[in-house]
């Protein structure tokens, strides 16, 4: 084993020197891996063993940066002793049946580890060598889980991921859990916040946009075939019932009350005709609109003609007259004359439901 463990680069100060210890796995195995090829900057392998009884003294003895096993035992001993005495190591599965059998990735999670992979997977290359360099600089930061020391700010976003991505949301999301970079009690996991809001790149980086949710509609008058629109107030012009989605109300729910309270109809949505996503190319929010067709409840009812804040009335108009119209944006155009007059599918209600 000595001639392969010469391949690897080594830290050249000795007291950053970090252990990775590949246990239950030959010297075979080692080579499928590439690791030789590697450089690995603050880390060498500096024990490979197949047996399960050197197993322990190997585990004991030395400290390890990063633990490798390669078999798989029924009730996982093996890693829950590797972790319990190793709490801030990086913990490896390289077992193909682990990997690939559902339950048993969980357990190998709930019992420790922190990747689970097969030996040829260039994804382990990848974590290797991500956790070699953890450690170059020294840094002001803790790690909130495993309190590790000295982190940079471009080294824990690296790490809390890497390391700590099974631990759950509800600890992520305690009261008490303050970010070590900004020192914000954050309302988001820990993972997203930190990964979003303080990545190490020059770009500037919104986090996650607010999303505004939208419902219009597109009603028609089944006696003449007229559509339902809105004279939007400060003489915008004119534009299809609805609007934006209030709290905890759903977009069928905001479809209805928004049509009554501009145009004063009450209605009867029959589908969906479209849904719109409509990213800010300068701001950090994004719209969705989901467009209803709908009939009026009664025929008979008249449209709205007291103004308020909501609108300044409403009116019942052919699909015909709509260009010639002032319009607040091309919406009646677009989904009353582009699309559901040009027989454009309209889908059933049960796409929003949950």
């Amino acid at each position: 084993m000595a001639g392969l463990l010469k391949g690897f680069k080594t830290a050249k100060d000795k007291k950053t020197k970090r252990h990775l210890i590949a246990l239950l796995l030959s010297e075979h195995d080692i080579e499928k891996t590439g690791l030789p090829q590697l450089k690995l900057d603050l880390m060498f392998v500096s024990h490979v063993t197949t047996s399960p009884s050197t197993f322990t003294s190997l585990v004991d003895k030395h400290d390890a940066a990063c633990i490798l096993i390669g078999v798989q035992s029924a009730d996982n001993k093996h890693i829950s002793y590797a972790r319990k005495k190793h709490p801030c190591a990086f913990i490896i599965i390289t077992h193909s049946r682990t990997c690939n059998n559902a339950t048993a990735r969980m357990e190998a999670v709930r019992d420790g580890a922190n990747m689970i992979t097969e030996l040829d997977n260039a994804d382990l290359q990848q974590a290797l060598e991500m956790v070699s360099q953890l450690g170059k600089d020294v840094g002001p930061y803790v790690c909130p889980y495993c309190h590790t020391r000295d982190f940079t700010q471009k080294d824990l976003w690296i790490h809390c991921p890497l390391y700590h991505i099974n631990v759950p949301n509800s600890v992520q999301r305690h009261r008490d859990n303050c970010c070590p970079i900004c020192m914000n009690i954050q309302s988001l996991p820990m993972m997203v916040h930190i990964h979003d809001d303080h990545a190490p790149s020059k770009e500037p980086h919104f986090g996650r946009p607010k999303l505004y949710a939208f419902a219009l509609v597109v009603c028609q008058r089944p006696s003449d075939d007229k559509f339902l629109l809105v004279q939007e107030f400060g003489s915008n012009g004119y534009f299809l019932p609805g609007g934006a989605v209030d709290h905890k109300e759903h977009l069928t729910t905001a479809a209805i009350r928004e049509t009554k309270e501009e145009a004063g109809v009450d209605i009867d949505l029959t589908g969906v005709l479209a849904i719109h996503y409509a990213p800010s190319m300068h701001e950090n929010y994004v719209r969705l609109f989901a467009i209803f067709v709908a009939t009026p409840k009664d025929e008979n009812q008249r449209p709205k003609t007291l103004p308020d804040f909501e609108s300044a009335g409403a009116v019942w108009v052919s699909a015909e007259e709509i260009p010639s119209l002032k319009l607040r944006g091309d919406e009646p155009l677009v989904y009353i004359n582009e699309k559901y007059c040009k027989g454009a599918t309209v889908h059933p209600l049960s796409l929003f439901e949950f």
